[in-house]
């Protein structure tokens, strides 16, 4: 932001919700909708990007996973660990199908710490 002195953070945060919220949206839209949308992560303790989900997205009922007992934290670390693996199997972690991506990859990198 120092290279920005004259925006304010929360603008920069709110404008980044949204843009979060539409993309989701038009996502589940293009997909044919949905009743129920789960949200899990950090965002799910978001109340602006819940309320902006809920509001592009009427008739679809918008939660949490944790309120369906199921851990949003556990399914996030779940989620970031099964990309680590599949990084460190050299396996693609990604679908073209779902992503536009042109052909599957192994996403990011490791990067041993100095001995």
């Amino acid at each position: 932001m120092r290279h920005f002195p004259g925006v304010d953070p929360r603008d920069v945060q709110a404008t980044l919700a949204e843009l979060t919220a539409v993309t989701i949206s038009e996502q589940v839209l293009l997909s044919g909708g949905c009743e129920r949308l789960l949200v899990c992560g950090g965002g799910s303790r978001n109340p602006l990007l819940m309320a902006r989900l809920a509001a592009l997205l009427p008739g679809t009922e918008v939660t949490t996973t944790d309120a369906v007992g199921i851990s949003g934290d556990d399914m996030e670390a779940l989620a970031f660990a099964w990309l680590a693996w599949r990084t460190l199997a050299g396996l693609p972690g990604n679908l073209p199908s779902v992503t536009g991506a042109s052909q599957e990859t192994v996403l990011g990198a490791i990067f041993p710490a100095n001995p």
